[in-house]
């Protein structure tokens, strides 16, 4: 079966799920192909990552208030290509996937990504769009279902609703297999430096703390970000900038303790990456969040987005070893028997097959 994925040009938590996808076991019995749509410009790694995999691909950029013309590239592209299957990872590409879906009688399934509490107008609008053009619509937890179905009201089809949480390949990402050659504890957060993660309050603490922060990636608020660590006046605070999904498993493998502070988060890849690299949680306590670390509190902790409460569970798990040791445990073996690649890989192929066309 020829499958295409249509996915965002930028690199992040999205593009590990599509790769993880085309590279877990079964996937070599389907030819993939990619198709990258995005105002931004195409990442070096997606691009490494398909010619590593001899996964042909295209790339299509919308223009501001003229996303039509990208579309229509993109129609022509896939009316070439003739997929079998069609997989939209962007619901903002919804049209072109659409109209070769229905011309070809080919199933669309439309995968919901982005967080409902940050959601603008426009993604919104391709929510709206891919309930009434896809054949199904994957969401990645049952409380992303229920916001969903809160924000599009009577446009909801429950009829369309699959379930299907993100996986990770436990065997690229894995716990260090040596103890570090120093005792200093590091802590550390991987996303983008957007206004929607908090990493204000973790810089807000790090000089309280006996603990070195890394953060890993970039984005709009980097020098703010910057700027607030010299007011703060810590030492204790390493921006790694981008790192490449080459390099993200040895940059977990760094950590003792993962963070996330976020306002909104649909289903974090890099907290899967950090449970499958043996590190224990602590998150926010926000939509979703528990349906990846399970609610008895094995794989880590929920906290709320607040100065006090961050420094104290942090406080409490780094004074705790032995804590760090099984939670990073329990972690580890959450992410390898629930979140594997083989079973997200398997469960959309069943999504594909279910869908008949007249």
């Amino acid at each position: 079966m020829k499958i295409a994925n249509i996915q965002f040009t930028g690199f992040g938590g999205l593009a590990a799920v599509v790769n993880g996808m085309i590279t877990a076991p079964g996937a070599e019995a389907h030819d993939w192909i990619m198709g990258f749509y995005g105002v931004a410009p195409l990442d070096p790694s997606n691009q490494h990552f398909c010619n590593a995999h001899e996964i042909r691909y295209a790339v299509f950029q919308p223009r501001h208030r003229h996303p039509w013309l990208a579309w229509r590239r993109m129609a022509r592209w896939l009316d070439k290509e003739r997929p079998d299957a069609v997989l939209c990872h962007s619901t903002t590409a919804i049209p072109p996937c659409a109209w070769y879906a229905h011309r070809h009688r080919v199933p669309l399934v439309a995968i919901e990504h982005t967080p409902n509490e940050v959601k603008s107008r426009t993604e919104w609008a391709g929510s709206h769009a891919a309930m009434m053009m896809a054949d199904r619509i994957v969401v990645l937890t049952d409380e992303y279902k229920s916001l969903l179905r809160t924000g599009l009201g009577v446009w909801f089809r429950d009829d369309k609703i699959r379930t299907i949480p993100n996986g990770v390949d436990a065997k690229i990402f894995h716990p260090r297999k040596i103890e570090k050659s120093n005792s200093n504890l590091c802590a550390g957060m991987a996303a983008r430096l957007s206004h929607t993660k908090r990493h204000d309050i973790l810089l807000d603490i790090a000089s309280d703390l006996d603990v070195t922060f890394r953060f890993a990636g970039d984005g709009e608020r980097l020098s703010a970000l910057r700027n607030c660590a010299a007011v703060n006046d810590t030492n204790q605070v390493e921006f790694s900038g981008y790192v490449s999904s080459i390099d993200m498993p040895e940059w977990f493998r760094g950590l003792d303790v993962y963070l996330h502070a976020s306002e909104g988060e649909t289903f974090s890849m890099s907290i899967l990456q950090a449970m499958a690299s043996g590190l224990p949680i602590i998150a926010s306590d926000i939509s979703g969040m528990d349906e990846i670390l399970g609610q008895d509190g094995r794989c880590g902790v929920l906290v709320p987005n607040t100065r006090e409460a961050w420094k104290e569970a942090i406080t409490a798990l780094i004074s705790n070893p032995q804590r760090r040791t099984d939670m990073g445990f329990a972690a580890r073996n959450r992410a390898k028997t629930k979140f594997s690649t083989s079973s997200m890989l398997k469960r959309y192929l069943d999504i594909i097959r279910d869908i008949k066309k007249p």
